[in-house]
Parts: structure tokens; C-alpha cells; sequence
């Protein structure tokens, strides 16, 4: 697992796969709350409503992603929506690292 603070109230955790290093999901808190997920397939926005701030967080995130897709010449990630009963669970089980 690793963390890293993209900025104001804007944290990115990478959580690990199969032990051998390969991540298999991340995921943005805003302000202590997963709102958005990476799955390395797709990136998944929360269907709540959130404020204007942690909109530009996840606009944000999903840019730096598809930079960096870009960068390594593969194609920009599909968005999709996900219930915020769904990532939840990941604010309760990690926010104490955050």
C-alpha cells in the first residue's frame, strides 16, 4: 500500500494485488472520502453529490491518469460511475492511514 497527497485535501492510495508488487486498484479520498477508484481497466467516479472542490479533485486524478496512459502510448482509460456504498468500505477500512 502506498500513499500520496496529490494536494490540498487530495489523497491517492495504491492498494497492492497479489503481494508481489502489481497494484490492482487506487483510490482518491477528498477530504477523508473515497470518491473515486482506478482499477487499471477503468476509472469509476462516486454517483453521490460532492462539491464543486472535490469535483476538480477528480478531474484532476483522472487526468493525471490518462497523462500517464498517454505518456506510455497506451489509449486513455473508459469512465464509468460507482456507488458511493461501494467505495465506502475502502474510507473505513484505510482512512486511519490517510
Amino acid at each position: 500500500m502506498e500513499i500520496a497527497t496529490l494536494g490540498n485535501n487530495m489523497i491517492e492510495l495504491r492498494l497492492g494485488g497479489n503481494g508481489k508488487g502489481d497494484k490492482d486498484k487506487m483510490v482518491l479520498f477528498s477530504y477523508s472520502t473515497p470518491v473515486a477508484m482506478f482499477d487499471y481497466s477503468k476509472l469509476y467516479c462516486t454517483t453521490s453529490k460532492i462539491s464543486n472542490e472535490t469535483t476538480e479533485h477528480i478531474k484532476k486524478w483522472f487526468y493525471i491518469i490518462n497523462q500517464q496512459a498517454e505518456y506510455n502510448n497506451q489509449p486513455h482509460y473508459d469512465r464509468a460511475s460507482i456507488s458511493q456504498n461501494e467505495l465506502d468500505p475502502l474510507g473505513e477500512k484505510y482512512c486511519h492511514w490517510l
